[in-house]
């Protein structure tokens, strides 16, 4: 396969970051070390992610009323749907475990982001991916929209 490293470039696409109020309508325990979490609203319908590495900020109120904000990869978008679903590794401490263990089907978070996206188009023939489980998510994604 031979690359043509001009249109190879990755593409980096800026969003506007717009806060849209999110449904929590599904929690999945996928193992002993993630969870999927999955959203809805008519807020996503004009939600883009195209890139596998996106991060998302998921805000949401920890039990004290203090807001907290994490990063996490949008997996599956269907903003014609308004859904979208993260996976999100499992590990001791912090506020988003701790959210984990209180969060409800019905409760409602807030999705801000992506701020950027860098689309890394198909014409490699390999890739190598290194990470820890936190970039696992992401890593999913790629493969998923692989040929």
């Amino acid at each position: 396969m031979t690359v043509n490293f001009v249109t190879a470039v990755p593409q980096k696409i800026m969003h506007e970051i717009i806060p849209r109020e999110v449904l929590l309508s599904s929690i999945q325990r996928l193992n002993e070390d993630f969870v999927r979490l999955v959203f809805c609203g008519s807020s996503l319908h004009s939600f883009s992610s195209p890139s596998f590495d996106d991060h998302v900020k998921l805000v949401f109120d920890n039990k004290d009323g203090k807001t907290v904000r994490r990063n996490y990869t949008p997996i599956f978008v269907s903003a014609d749907r308004g859904k979208l679903t993260i996976d999100i590794a499992l590990h001791e401490g912090g506020e988003a475990m701790t959210w984990l263990n209180y969060v409800k089907v019905g409760d409602i978070a807030v999705i801000a982001g992506p701020r950027m996206s860098l689309v890394i188009h198909d014409h490699y023939a390999q890739y190598w991916f290194v990470s820890d489980a936190t970039a696992l998510p992401a890593i999913n994604r790629k493969l998923l929209s692989l040929p």
